[in-house]
């Protein structure tokens, strides 16, 4: 509908529009991190089924979701598959065209994660062809500086980018997922505690290596 308004300037009801409801979804969490967690709240608040996968498994559920053993059971169950884990050597180009085969040619794919996951040529077809109905993106694979930077007033000029930009069942963001007043505030506090720990000479307890 968005883009009826914008291409024809017409704003009323479209019999080409059907909308979902996310009660009536299964929504597959890969990654039940911090993150995954409070994406499943948030699906769960909404009435939605929530199935999840995760090398590492919560110790408990708390009753908001059930693992499934296997990640073809995310790829097919599915309506709706959200990405909430790192990029790793292991799960690059993880979403490819043989994953996008056997997702439901109906389904939505998310990735607010790492665009390493997802192989981006794969992607444009599933979505062109119909292997798979859409998806919302907020990183792709090899973002320049540029796409990074964001204060930078430069135009887009990344292929990629204008390709999904154009593309109707997609919505693309400039990895800004995170860009929250909260978030911003939660990165300069824990930075400072972190480095006045440091200066203490003790240990910060969210050191990675």
């Amino acid at each position: 509908m968005k883009q009826q308004l914008d291409q024809n300037h017409q704003f009323h009801f479209s019999p080409n529009f059907m909308g979902r409801l996310i009660s009536d979804q299964t929504v597959g969490i890969i990654g039940t991190g911090r993150i995954g967690r409070e994406a499943i709240k948030l699906f769960k608040g909404l009435g939605a089924n929530v199935i999840a996968y995760d090398k590492y498994p919560q110790k408990s559920t708390n009753g908001q979701f059930v693992y499934v053993k296997d990640l073809a059971d995310i790829y097919t169950k599915s309506d709706i598959i959200s990405i909430h884990m790192p990029a790793t050597d292991d799960n690059y180009h993880q979403f490819n065209h043989e994953v996008f085969e056997q997702m439901k040619d109906t389904a939505l794919l998310i990735n607010t994660a790492r665009g390493s996951i997802v192989d981006t040529n794969d992607l444009m077809y599933a979505l062109q062809s119909g292997e798979i109905a859409g998806a919302g993106i907020d990183t792709i694979e090899a973002e320049t500086a540029d796409l990074q930077d964001s204060r930078s007033t430069k135009q887009v000029s990344d292929p990629d980018v204008l390709k999904f930009s154009m593309m109707p069942n997609v919505l693309i963001t400039p990895h800004s997922a995170f860009h929250t007043s909260e978030s911003v505030r939660n990165m300069i506090d824990i930075s400072l505690s972190n480095l006045m720990t440091m200066v203490n000479g003790e240990k910060p307890k969210d050191l990675v290596n």
